[in-house]
């Protein structure tokens, strides 16, 4: 198979050593942090390193086949990969597998499949798209077709019911719409009024008995930091891990390969 030189030509050489030495780096840490614990490892010192690295190596080849991928679209590509994201969420929420209390995955024998993981980037391209055809986004106006196009997907998400998920898409929408020339103070000005309606309406539902859409597990998630040991089993479990190993440890750690 022949390389293209401009391709070679213009790849951020960089970008890939560094992102090299933190794949290298994430394998050692990982190997470090497992292989004394037999009771995780199964009593393999490698079990989770070599995940770590057969994750690494897809994930390389998958970067190498996307390079040679046109991510422009055709108009029909544009509707069909939009309506794809569309039927793999609601077929989902139809047949899907609850795990967590979320209904987000499918499984086939062993393999899991999460549909809303393949929407993020079924989403950047196709929004990608959508953006480039505007004239336009000087204005609150020219914003609204950019979050219906987001919209849709995000509510059958939300629908599963899977907050994370939907958080990070719509960070990728005010990204993209940044990137594509949205004025920041529109941008700002959307954030801090959902911030508002979010606060009062967390007030209404605190002291007036008013429904709040998030359910008590995701509360319990976004408010564990400040009493993480009331949520010790659950939300709070990460934290105090974290504090623990922190106490454990102190400010430069017990060194690489010392972990207990």
């Amino acid at each position: 198979m022949r390389v293209d030189r401009r391709l070679l030509k213009n790849l951020d050489w960089a970008l890939i050593a560094i992102t090299l030495i933190l794949i290298a780096t994430g394998v050692v840490i990982v190997y470090s942090a497992t292989r004394a614990n037999p009771a995780l490892t199964g009593g393999n010192p490698f079990a989770y390193a070599r995940k770590q690295i057969i994750a690494a190596i897809i994930g390389i080849a998958m970067v190498i086949g996307l390079m040679t991928f046109d991510y422009h679209l055709s108009e029909r590509g544009y509707y069909a990969l939009y309506f794809l994201n569309l039927l793999l969420l609601i077929a989902v929420l139809l047949f899907g597998k609850e795990v967590n209390g979320a209904k987000s995955w499918f499984h086939i024998g062993p393999l899991g499949i999460q549909p809303s993981e393949f929407a993020k980037i079924f989403l950047i391209l196709t929004l990608a798209r959508h953006l480039s055809q505007k004239d336009s986004l000087s204005s609150f106006f020219d914003l609204i077709s950019a979050f219906v196009h987001i919209g849709v997907p995000l509510l059958l998400i939300l629908l599963q019911p899977d907050l994370g998920t939907a958080m990070v898409l719509v960070a990728i929408l005010f990204g993209m719409l940044y990137l594509a020339g949205a004025r920041p103070k529109h941008l700002g000005a959307i954030v801090l009024s959902v911030v508002a309606i979010v606060v009062v309406w967390a007030l209404l539902s605190a002291f007036f008995g008013v429904p709040f859409p998030l359910k008590s597990y995701q509360i319990a998630r976004l408010t564990a930091f400040v009493n993480p040991q009331k949520y010790y089993d659950g939300a709070g479990y990460n934290v105090i891990q974290s504090m623990t190993a922190v106490g454990s440890g102190r400010f430069l750690g017990k060194g690489l390969f010392n972990s207990t």
